[in-house]
């Protein structure tokens, strides 16, 4: 789900009603030690991002009719980005991007910084906000719409470092990831003999994911919900809302996360709705949102571990 946002979240967004409307880019995070083996599984997913940006270059030098000039080299992927390069890139390249990475320093950068006002690319780049970056010595670098999806690894000590800083736990950056805290090691997995992903799977990931992202990047979809998922969600949001925001309700000690939450799965129905080619093409049906109602408590039980 996750690679999903990042080859086409960024480019499919759900009109919910007149005047509201959201990305189906995502924030998401492996939590795990040291040697876990991320490094092969994050070279993988990676796979058909870069695809995507390989053939957004090569369209990019056929249309290029300036002998005297380089063509413009689209970038979808990055990694080790500071807030201010993460701008930059964003404006040359239609507002988005894709941070995939299993080593990635964003958390430790974000707890070295000084103060907290960086940090509000991030956050403007989850909502699809307008942002702007303004420097004394140096160009202005401003960006309509922006979108960023995140999929990293990190290991705990980040996390509390992170918990740490107030002023960055305020703000709700680490309210907008869904987290998958991965369980220990155990005697079992280290009598490994699986032979791990096969080349037929394999290739049909890369060729999805390369074809779902290239598409949205074309067209552009905007999804509304169907006839029915629409007063569905409404009911389960009414229910949602009883449970974190009412003091009492089970979830009122993490109702942040939960508020991001009601629009992660408006996100996460979108991007399922691509993946499974649902009909009618740009409505997204009751079955889609149901099929994302069912990562909820995934997500509730992943970010209590996450605080833990």
């Amino acid at each position: 789900l996750g690679m999903l946002s990042a080859s086409a979240g960024a480019h499919l967004r759900v009109l919910v009603k007149d005047g509201y409307e959201t990305w189906c880019n995502d924030f998401a995070a492996l939590v795990c030690g040291v040697s876990f083996g991320k490094t092969p599984l994050f070279k993988h997913a990676q796979a058909p991002i870069r695809q995507i940006q390989s053939e957004l270059r090569q369209r990019a030098a056929k249309a290029h009719d300036d002998p005297e000039t380089e063509p413009p080299r689209p970038q979808v992927l990055v990694s080790d980005v500071s807030p201010e390069a993460l701008v930059k890139v964003q404006s040359e390249n239609g507002g988005s991007a894709s941070m995939v990475s299993a080593e990635t320093p964003l958390f430790a950068r974000l707890t070295n910084l000084s103060n907290v006002q960086p940090i509000e690319c991030f956050l403007s780049s989850y909502s699809g906000e307008y942002y702007q970056v303004d420097r004394i010595t140096r160009s202005q670098n401003e960006v309509e719409c922006a979108r960023l999806s995140i999929v990293v690894a990190t290991q705990d000590k980040a996390l509390k470092a992170i918990h740490q800083r107030p002023e960055l736990v305020d703000r709700g950056l680490i309210s907008r990831f869904t987290f998958y805290v991965a369980p220990e090691i155990t005697e079992a997995d280290l009598n490994d003999d699986d032979d791990g992903v096969q080349p037929g799977l394999s290739d049909y990931y890369d060729a999805l994911l390369t074809r779902i992202g290239l598409r949205c990047r074309d067209e552009l979809p905007e999804l509304r919900l169907s006839a029915d998922a629409a007063p569905f969600r409404q009911v389960w949001r009414n229910n949602f809302k009883r449970r974190h925001k009412l003091r009492g309700g089970d979830l009122h000690d993490i109702s942040q996360h939960c508020s991001k939450l009601e629009d992660k799965v408006l996100r996460w129905a979108g991007l399922l709705h691509v993946l499974w080619g649902s009909r009618p093409e740009y409505e997204i049906t009751l079955d889609d949102f149901q099929r994302a109602l069912m990562l909820v408590d995934f997500d509730l039980h992943h970010y209590r571990l996450a605080l833990e």
